[in-house]
């Protein structure tokens, strides 16, 4: 896969056009937001963090101005569909923030994807229950 230097707010992947935003510079910081909502859920804090780190903020498939994937999808999906994009976008590494769904994303990315992460901030992660938390995080 190569890096594309030509995108400047959508990403393509094989299940879509996923749009972005970016904003700052440093390290790359990816944000991952609930369900149901889009990249506006980071307005409030993307500029503040993007005076440390590159913030790419995205709206996953079928969410704010990405396409809807034609099929239905799951997290192991939606984290292949990022993955693709972070590679095109030349996120080979990077801090994942992810908010509710968005914190389970950023833990399927961990999962799959151990080498892309450096760090992991986890916002109102649903885990169910004490007794099996630590499983689900594992």
């Amino acid at each position: 896969m190569f890096v594309r230097r030509d995108l400047t707010d959508t990403v393509p992947t094989p299940e879509g056009v996923m749009h972005y935003v970016k904003k700052g510079s440093g390290y790359p910081l990816v944000m991952l937001h609930p369900l149901g909502t889009s990249t506006w859920a980071w307005s409030a804090v993307i500029d503040s963090l993007s005076q440390h780190y590159t913030c790419y903020a995205f709206d996953m498939l079928g969410h704010g101005e990405s396409e809807k994937p034609k099929r239905h999808f799951n997290i192991p999906d939606y984290a292949l569909a990022l993955d693709h994009a972070c590679q095109l976008l030349n996120i080979h590494r990077g801090h994942y923030l992810g908010n509710s769904v968005g914190a389970i994303l950023a833990t399927e990315m961990a999962a799959s994807f151990p080498e892309r992460l450096d760090k992991l901030v986890l916002v109102g992660c649903p885990v169910w229950d004490a007794y099996t938390a630590k499983q689900r995080l594992q």
